[in-house]
C-alpha cells in the first residue's frame, strides 16, 4: 500500500523505498501549486486512460503526451494534479507550468531553467532559456511536464522537446490535439461519484 501525502511546492516529493531514485539520480525539480486533494474523488477511470496514454510509446507525438480536454470547471486541473502527486515516486523532475497565454508560458520555462541551474537561465533572450530547458528535456528522462490550460495546440508547438524521454500532460477546453497529444475526454461525474463526493465533504 503506498500512502501520498501532500508536498510543499518546495520539498521533494516523499517516495517509497522501491520507488527512491538513487543517488545519482535525486529529484532535480518539483512544482506542482496544488496540494494533493484529501476528497478527490473517482476518476481512476481517466486517470488509467493518461497512465496508458503517457506510457503507449506513441511515436506520432512530439513527445509521450497526453491532453486532458473538457470544460471549464469540469475538473481537468485536479486530474493532472492528482496524476502528478500519486506517480511522484516515477520521477526525477515535476514542473508544473500555467499554459494561459505566451507570458506564463515562457515565465514557467525559465523558472524551471532556474530550478535546474542551466546555464542559459539568466539570458537576455528568453528565448534562448527556453531553447534550453528543451534542450534538457530532450537529453533527459524520468521527466513529467504539466502545462496547464493550454488554449490550443498551436500556441505550444515551439515549447515541446523533440523525442520521447519524458511525460507532458496537457489540460485544456480544445478538443484539437491530432498529431501532438493523445486526448483524454473529461465528462462530468455518474451519479455514484457525485454522491460519493458528497458524502466525503459532508460526511
Amino acid at each position: 500500500l503506498d500512502i501520498w501525502e501532500p508536498f510543499e511546492t518546495e520539498r521533494a516529493p516523499t517516495v517509497t523505498p522501491r520507488d527512491r531514485p538513487q543517488d545519482d539520480e535525486r529529484l532535480k525539480a518539483w512544482y506542482v501549486p496544488i496540494r494533493r486533494n484529501p476528497n478527490f474523488t473517482g476518476r481512476e477511470d481517466i486517470l488509467t486512460a493518461l497512465y496508458d496514454s503517457l506510457h503507449a510509446g506513441d511515436r506520432a507525438a512530439l513527445t509521450q503526451t497526453a491532453a486532458v480536454h473538457g470544460l471549464g470547471g469540469i475538473g481537468k486541473t485536479q486530474i493532472a494534479a492528482e496524476y502528478a502527486h500519486r506517480y511522484a515516486g516515477a520521477y526525477n523532475c515535476v514542473w508544473w507550468i500555467a499554459a494561459e497565454d505566451a507570458a506564463t508560458r515562457q515565465t514557467g520555462y525559465v523558472e524551471l531553467a532556474q530550478r535546474l541551474d542551466l546555464p542559459q537561465k539568466d539570458a537576455q533572450d528568453h528565448n534562448v532559456t527556453v531553447a534550453a530547458v528543451r534542450e534538457w528535456l530532450r537529453l533527459n528522462d524520468k521527466w513529467l511536464l504539466i502545462l496547464d490550460n493550454v488554449p490550443d495546440s498551436e500556441s505550444i508547438q515551439r515549447l515541446l522537446p523533440d523525442g520521447d524521454t519524458g511525460h507532458i500532460v496537457i489540460t485544456s477546453r480544445s478538443a484539437a490535439w491530432k498529431g501532438v497529444a493523445g486526448p483524454v475526454h473529461v465528462d462530468t461525474w455518474p451519479r455514484a461519484e457525485t454522491l460519493d463526493f458528497l458524502r466525503r465533504h459532508t460526511g
